[in-house]
């Protein structure tokens, strides 16, 4: 659920990222184009994704290679 959702937050960042730009700051500064190198989108998308996915999968390992019951009396006692 975790990675869903910070995926979802990072769609959103990136989509704010190029479409902010796009429709303010050419009241601001006077003519603006900005180019939508989607490339560079889906890179930043794919490593945000690899980030949020490691930082969610990774904790869990050192769990996984101790026998249940140490696992849940070490929950128990934080």
């Amino acid at each position: 659920m975790r990675v869903g959702t910070a995926t979802v937050l990072a769609f959103v960042m990136v989509g704010a990222m190029l479409v902010i730009p796009a429709r303010h700051f050419d009241e601001v500064f006077g003519a603006f184009a900005v180019g939508r190198p989607w490339g560079v989108v889906v890179g930043v998308i794919g490593v945000c994704a690899a980030i949020v996915i490691a930082a969610t999968a990774v904790p869990p390992f050192s769990s996984l290679r101790q026998p249940a019951p140490k696992v849940i009396a070490r929950l128990v006692a934080d």
